[in-house]
């Protein structure tokens, strides 16, 4: 038990104190007390590659024009610019025929 702990201990110091700047340093033997060295590769930092992000778009927004009522001359009414007051012309009753 104690030796695991040691060679656990170990090896982390080995881990955290060799420079991995250069792949040159990172060629280490390790002896488990066998009598032959162990060749252990103690690679740099891992680099975790992330698959691109997906871009997503915003739902498309749609734009209605306003509804247009039609109204008599002279009363107010919407159109897609606004209110609108019509000219006042009037609308007189002797304007409307009647059948006799």
């Amino acid at each position: 038990m104690k030796e695991a702990l040691l060679t656990a201990f170990l090896s982390l110091l080995l881990f955290f104190f060799v420079p991995t700047d250069s792949m040159a340093k990172t060629d280490v033997f390790f002896s488990f007390g066998v009598g032959l060295p162990t060749p252990v590769f103690v690679a740099p930092t891992p680099v975790f590659v992330v698959p691109p992000a997906v871009i997503t778009l915003p739902p498309p927004v749609i734009v209605q024009p306003a509804p247009i009522f039609p109204c008599p001359p002279g009363w107010y009414h919407s159109n897609p610019y606004g209110w609108y007051r019509g000219k006042h012309k009037g609308w007189y009753k002797h304007e409307i025929e009647f059948e006799d």
